[in-house]
């Protein structure tokens, strides 16, 4: 948590200070007003809500793959990950700038304890947390920021990811749909099948 704590960037959030016993683990991080890309992406889905765009959409995705290329960076020689990206690690600043959360939080759980925590299919599957997983669950990240549908149990390698190469038209959020020329431009992306 030293190690961690001494990580700056405009796209982590940064940890102020850390409580460590076997009974209680606590992690102090600065306060981000603006909540998480999860609330954005998913919060408030009723009349009157104002859509996310694709212009902000990408600026938070480009934000995020910043601070985690900087935690890879950072890490690079001990191989540390995030271990856990997802939309509500994803938190906004006060400029709603996209800022990464929870950085080594899985380091102070049982390894076997941290895997079953955690979704990712390539994780779960290989049994061991990597940098390499991160890419993996922040490629995930991305499906779901197009495809504006909650990412939950079961949803890797579900149709839903295994099948947007093939049906790429069909499972894109509707609320980007109502933007001019978006669909070219999401379908342009040229998403992997994931699996």
């Amino acid at each position: 948590m030293d190690v961690v704590g001494k990580l700056k960037h405009p796209n982590i959030v940064r940890l102020r200070a850390y409580y460590y016993a076997k009974e209680e683990k606590l992690l102090v991080y600065d306060y981000l007003p603006n909540g998480s890309l999860h609330n954005l992406l998913h919060g408030n889905r009723g009349p009157g809500r104002i859509p996310l765009d694709w212009t902000k959409r990408i600026s938070l995705v480009l934000g995020t793959a910043k601070g985690l290329a900087r935690i890879h960076a950072e890490y690079n020689t001990s191989k540390i990950p995030h271990k856990n990206v997802k939309a509500s690690n994803v938190l906004l600043d006060k400029n709603k700038v996209a800022c990464v959360l929870d950085i080594g939080l899985l380091l102070l759980l049982n390894l076997v304890y941290a895997i079953a925590r955690l979704g990712a299919s390539e994780q779960v599957e290989v049994k061991r947390l990597s940098q390499e997983a991160d890419v993996y669950t922040f490629g995930v990240l991305v499906l779901e920021v197009a495809m504006g549908s909650a990412v939950g149990a079961g949803w890797h390698g579900s149709s839903n990811v295994g099948e947007v190469s093939a049906v790429k038209e069909e499972v894109f959020d509707e609320e980007l749909l109502r933007y001019k020329n978006i669909k070219e431009e999401l379908v342009a992306m040229d998403l992997p099948t994931v699996q």
